[in-house]
């Protein structure tokens, strides 16, 4: 096995701007000890990137395994963390963004390797305005129990799977509820899809859905029935985690 160490010295200052910690040609270094790239700024010095790898793979344990900072105010604007390459963390989310004042402006929960969080224990995606707070826009998906596939689903139980808020007046102008990917909200608990006015909070449009199809508006003294074959846009629907 072959150890080698890159190198990249500014001649004026002599700061190392580029280091490269190599095994047998890929990206290897042993946590405990370092990243295994480091970029620093020529004029600031701030370290504006750090990854670290595990035989030429993404990995760290306890800790993000890249880094990146704003080169002047050396604030984490970007925070990944990976397992063996994948993006995977179970105590919290697995990217985060944050502006170069350290505003949180964006969370993404994922295991191994795909977007997904437990729906009771939170949104798996979460969008906040810097300037007034509003997290407009939550995003909860889940691996479904029984499926092949490792990709996860729009889900959740007792709540809008998907909400989009208007920035500034918090209002929740977008509502949809999803059950193992497809549109479901039964229809004595109210619409699945809901739209509102983003200044009154009025709703202007609203849609019934159960396990994807679509169900005519209740009208008083008569029972709802499905809207012909119409389906739900599925797991594929708003896709933004």
């Amino acid at each position: 096995m072959t150890k080698e160490v890159r190198q990249e010295t500014d001649p004026v200052t002599g700061l190392i701007v580029e280091e490269r910690h190599l095994l047998n040609g890929r990206f290897h270094r042993d946590a405990s000890e370092g990243p295994a790239y480091i970029k620093r700024d020529r004029k600031s010095r701030v370290v504006v990137r750090e990854v670290y790898y595990f035989e030429g793979r993404r990995h760290r344990e306890g800790g993000p395994a890249e880094i990146r900072r704003n080169s002047v105010s050396g604030v984490a604007v970007e925070e990944l963390y990976c397992l063996h390459g994948r993006k995977h963390r179970e105590d919290g989310p697995a990217i985060i963004h944050r502006d170069l004042f350290g505003n949180l402006l964006h969370e993404l929960w994922c295991l191994k390797g795909y977007s997904q969080r437990d729906s009771t224990q939170g949104p798996t995606l979460r969008r906040i305005d810097p300037d007034t707070g509003v997290v407009f826009d939550e995003v909860y998906r889940e691996k479904i129990e029984g499926r092949r596939t490792e990709r996860a689903h729009l889900h959740r139980i007792g709540g809008p799977a998907n909400i989009d808020r208007d920035r500034k007046t918090g209002v929740a102008v977008n509502e949809s509820y999803y059950v193992s990917g497809e549109l479901h909200r039964p229809r004595h608990e109210g619409p699945a899809v809901i739209e509102r006015d983003p200044k009154t909070g009025e709703i202007i449009k609203q849609e019934f859905f159960e396990n994807g199809v679509k169900i005519e508006m209740p009208v008083p003294g008569r029972p709802a029935t499905p809207a012909g074959s119409t389906r739900s846009p599925g797991s594929d629907g708003p896709s933004k985690a």
